[in-house]
């Protein structure tokens, strides 16, 4: 039994020149060995380049994820620092400390613009979700807002 080449596969790379040759053509036909390792090699190195397109698919963010979860959760650090002030603000809020918690908690998003604001991007992390201009304008506002209606808001 004869080995078929696959469609549109690699079979000789001489130099800089490479063949394709159709699908269905019998290997015994491309030449010795020593193309059938050209072959291989040049197969592996496409397939190689095709990887390297998309090189945050969902399996290797899942497999990312699961293989190096404490490293990723420590690069994500700014975005941590803002959900533990937030919690902080929520606890405060549940036992009864509202006006206090709700202050707490617009410093939390006031926190997250101002971390979008001073920090590289390769830092931000899960912060930029939009562009800095924009991140950065929505956060500091939401945040003052929710901290002067803390404020405001006269207690019963």
């Amino acid at each position: 039994m004869t080995d078929v080449v696959e469609p549109d596969a690699v079979t000789q790379v001489e130099d800089e020149d490479v063949t394709v040759a159709p699908a269905g053509t019998p290997v015994d036909e491309l030449g010795d060995a020593q193309s059938r390792t050209r072959q291989q090699d040049a197969v592996t190195q496409v397939e190689d380049e095709e990887r390297d397109d998309k090189p945050w698919s969902v399996r290797a963010r899942i497999r990312s994820f699961f293989y190096d979860w404490p490293g990723a959760a420590a690069r994500q650090w700014p975005l941590i620092l803002v959900i533990g002030a937030f919690c902080v603000g929520l606890a405060l809020i549940y036992f009864d400390y509202w006006r206090r918690g709700s202050f707490i908690v617009g410093g939390a998003v006031g926190l997250a613009g101002f971390l979008r604001l001073v920090l590289p991007e390769r830092l931000v992390g899960l912060l930029a979700v939009r562009s800095k201009a924009l991140d950065v304008c929505f956060a500091v506002g939401a945040g003052a807002l929710i901290m002067v209606l803390s404020l405001a808001v006269v207690p019963y």
